[in-house]
């Protein structure tokens, strides 16, 4: 299935559907499913245990966000976010990160990832 692009640059014909959610999925810095599962195989390597304690975890574009529900656990992981940049950096392909951001969400207890 295609869509129809008459109006777009160049007056180019029809895109194939996959293409076009490519290009979306890229603009809007949403990572591939790949991308996520290295992101949540690298958590687990990096953080240890401590990876049970996170409600989110997030990548958008180069920056993880992780949310916890306990500012001591927050602490706890904010020591840690080197190595998650490290992890990341190891992955087969590599996932590149330009910073790792700790949220704490107190309403998120109880939620899972």
């Amino acid at each position: 299935m295609t869509a129809d692009r008459r109006g777009g640059p160049g007056g180019r014909g029809p895109v194939p559907i996959a293409a076009a959610l490519e290009r979306l999925r890229r603009d809007l810095g949403v990572p591939s499913p790949d991308a996520s599962e290295r992101l949540h195989v690298a958590l687990r390597e990096a953080l240890g245990p401590l990876v049970e304690q996170l409600t989110s975890a997030q990548l958008r574009r180069d920056v993880v966000t992780l949310v916890v529900n306990d500012p001591t656990m927050a602490q706890a992981v904010r020591l840690r976010a080197g190595n998650v940049v490290e992890e990341l950096g190891r992955a087969d392909p590599p996932v590149a990160v330009s910073d790792v951001r700790i949220r704490v969400d107190r309403r998120g207890a109880g939620r899972t990832r």
